[in-house]
């Protein structure tokens, strides 16, 4: 496992895509937020501009957007790694325990960007 990228700051926003049949109950399942191997960890998008979103959806317009803050994972046990993609630049790896709890709690902080087949709200 790398270190955790320090520059990445605890207020920064990490966005996640929520595909639209993990929610229940107007929220995402706490699945989404589940590093179901600790190895890979959960994939965000460091929110840098406008363009973060573009990237995010990108092939996927009708997903969700969830936001959480670097602080927020780091809280549950994960750190985080810059790993650029080729059609995102902004991707990175957020690598942390394999425990439901953490899930639930990082269910439980999220706010919504974007509504699976909504507009995007503001930040």
């Amino acid at each position: 496992m790398s270190a955790d990228d320090l520059t990445i700051l605890d207020e920064q926003l990490l966005l996640r895509r929520i595909h639209p049949q993990w929610i229940a109950n107007g929220e995402p399942e706490s699945s989404n937020f589940d590093a179901k191997r600790s190895d890979d960890g959960l994939s965000v998008t460091l929110w840098v501009d406008e363009s973060s979103i573009a990237y995010l959806l990108a092939g996927h317009e009708d997903f969700g957007i969830s936001v959480l803050t670097a602080g927020d994972l780091r809280q549950e046990g994960f750190i985080i790694e810059r790993a650029p993609m080729p059609d995102n630049p902004h991707h990175c790896d957020a690598v942390g325990p394999v425990a439901q709890k953490s899930s639930k709690r990082l269910r439980q902080k999220h706010r919504w960007l974007k509504k699976p087949g909504e507009a995007i709200l503001d930040l």
